[in-house]
């Protein structure tokens, strides 16, 4: 089983062991009262099995179904609902603590503020399995738990056992141990923290800043380039009012969490209420300067990915790719146009 497995896996125990409910196929609820509907309730996080990472869902705190069943479940008015959103807010930095960075475009929450929905990919835990303790933790109290709790209509279980304990923590090593036949060598690789070692090592390593900046710099450069691409391709769309571009601000940070750095994301709102986002994710990845998100949101079916590929004498080249059952192909005006027209008319 592979670690992005095994955080996936992780994920659903969390919700069936805490008394949580699954919705849109994979997601973590506070569950709205036996008298309604059982996929819904107040969303805590969605883990996505095609990207193998963790997402929030903003939105669905203030939709209007969402504020009239609570209104209905509990008798409270829409202002008063709507101080949940300083718990909400309380939880998102937790969340940020944790390594969650922002994804999307905003949310003006309850009218009250724009807030980021956060993602976090289930590598980013790789090397940092405590902070997957504390998602576990965080999840099982945390302000909108809170706040159920205290209206009487849902409440924790199992707050004393922890599943990751079962899946990471020593739990999961004694019975690791059980399957093997004990061996000073089997012994040494079960009980030796290998990952915190390298860990602390890199730490201590001097890190070559103008190096790392002179890359971050290309990186940025690169994605404002395409940004700029894409406006020139799609003007006519634009010029007709089909189209309508803005860009937004996102925070990354470098492989080993050190430095974090600011880049544009790109959003495209087309006509019959579809959107796209182009969401820069990381650089330095295997086989390419840096990788570009495309998605359509609502939409978990259409994602594909942009590529930044170094061709040498400081020649690049972006290629998009749909899938691993395709090859990457060319990213220009055709392929662009050809993917958006296949993803509007599904």
């Amino acid at each position: 089983m592979s670690f992005e497995e095994k955080v996936e896996r992780f994920a659903r125990q969390i919700v069936r062991h805490h008394g949580f409910r699954l919705n849109e196929g994979f997601a973590c609820l506070v569950p709205d009262t036996k008298s309604y509907a059982p996929n819904e309730g107040l969303f805590l996080w969605a883990f996505s099995v095609r990207r193998k990472r963790f997402e929030t869902r903003l939105e669905k705190f203030h939709l209007a179904p969402r504020i009239k069943r609570m209104a209905n479940m509990l008798g409270l008015p829409e202002e008063e609902y709507s101080k949940l959103y300083a718990s909400i807010e309380s939880y998102m930095e937790s969340l940020k603590d944790i390594g969650f960075s922002d994804i999307g475009k905003g949310v003006d929450l309850f009218c009250k503020g724009k807030m980021y929905n956060l993602q976090a990919d289930a590598k980013l835990f790789e090397n940092n399995l405590e902070d997957l303790k504390k998602l576990e933790e965080l999840t099982i109290k945390n302000p909108i738990v809170d706040f159920a709790e205290a209206y009487g209509y849902f409440e924790v279980k199992n707050k004393r056992t922890l599943v990751w304990d079962e899946i990471f923590g020593t739990k999961a090593i004694k019975t690791a141990g059980m399957h093997k036949k004990s061996s000073p060598k089997s012994r040494l690789f079960t009980t030796t923290q290998l990952s915190d070692k390298l860990k602390r090592l890199a730490r201590q390593k001097p890190v070559s800043m103008p190096d790392w900046e002179k890359k971050q710099a290309v990186w940025a450069k690169q994605i404002k380039e395409v940004y700029r691409k894409i406006e020139t391709w799609l003007s006519e769309h634009v010029k007709s009012g089909y189209i309508t571009l803005s860009t937004h601000k996102v925070k990354l940070s470098d492989s080993m969490g050190d430095n974090d750095y600011e880049v544009m994301s790109l959003e495209l709102d087309i006509v019959g209420e579809h959107q796209f986002v182009l969401q820069p994710i990381e650089m330095n990845i295997l086989g390419a300067v840096g990788r570009v998100d495309l998605q359509h949101r609502g939409d978990n079916a259409h994602n594909a990915m942009l590529l930044l590929v170094d061709k040498g004498k400081n020649q690049f080249e972006w290629t998009l790719w749909k899938n691993l059952n395709e090859e990457r192909l060319p990213l220009n005006k055709e392929t662009l146009e050809a993917l958006l027209n296949q993803w509007v008319g599904d």
